[in-house]
């Protein structure tokens, strides 16, 4: 669960994910807090990130924080690079040669054990991979297309799920990082949510795929892209 809260005394803006906490703010406000924290709490207070401290790094909930300097100062904002990492080492491929896309259509066409059912280890294998692999697409916009796919295989994956869960760890393997900049601007006015659907998209089910993405101002907020629970007739 994550709550937020904001200080006006003292102008600092927090949010809580469990024990972990991250707050925006003044630099003297700032340490207020973490003076209020230590005295509360067994604290470990992580690095400031901003102007005062160009070049330096966080990290919260798994995710690095940097702060960028020059023309396009502000914050960046990437998963931690290690899910990919073992995502390429557990399916052993290091050295690979990597794909442009986490998907296609392409992928499994010809295989004729393509709809058969993996193995009681080979399953379990593909829903601890898959797991994975879906908690980073929560940082990464650009997979979660594949992951939708991948993901309709966790009650009873076939082969043709572990392939399509191979190509994407090809995809992490020659991208296995994707950063989302947030540079700095004025307070926007608008919220914007942008949704689309790719009406019956799967062939096999004939089940409609749905994705939005939500921006304020020209940050990027969330996305997300999931396949619909039931066979749609019309629009």
């Amino acid at each position: 669960v994550l709550f937020r809260s904001y200080q006006p005394e003292w102008q600092v803006t927090l949010s809580c994910h469990g024990n972990d906490f991250l707050a925006e703010g003044m630099a003297t406000d700032l340490e207020k807090l973490d003076a209020l924290m230590v005295e509360n709490f067994e604290t470990k207070v992580l690095p400031k990130i901003g102007p005062a401290d160009a070049g330096g790094e966080t990290s919260h909930l798994h995710r690095i924080i940097k702060w960028r300097e020059g023309s396009q100062e502000g914050f960046t904002c990437e998963a931690d690079p290690k899910y990919a990492k073992s995502l390429v080492k557990a399916m052993n491929l290091d050295g690979c040669k990597g794909v442009d896309t986490p998907s296609s259509k392409e992928c499994g066409k010809g295989d004729r054990q393509a709809s058969e059912l993996l193995k009681l280890e080979e399953a379990k294998e593909f829903r601890s991979l898959a797991g994975t692999a879906l908690y980073l697409s929560l940082d990464r916009p650009s997979i979660q297309f594949a992951m939708s796919e991948i993901s309709s295989g966790m009650s009873a994956p076939t082969r043709l799920h572990w392939l399509k869960l191979k190509r994407l760890v090809r995809y992490l393997a020659k991208y296995p990082t994707e950063v989302w900049k947030l540079e700095i601007q004025d307070q926007p006015s608008d919220y914007c949510v942008y949704t689309d659907s790719g009406w019956a998209s799967d062939r096999e089910t004939r089940k409609s795929m749905s994705s939005f993405a939500e921006k304020f101002g020209e940050h990027l907020i969330e996305t997300s892209c999931a396949r619909q629970t039931v066979v749609a007739l019309a629009s």
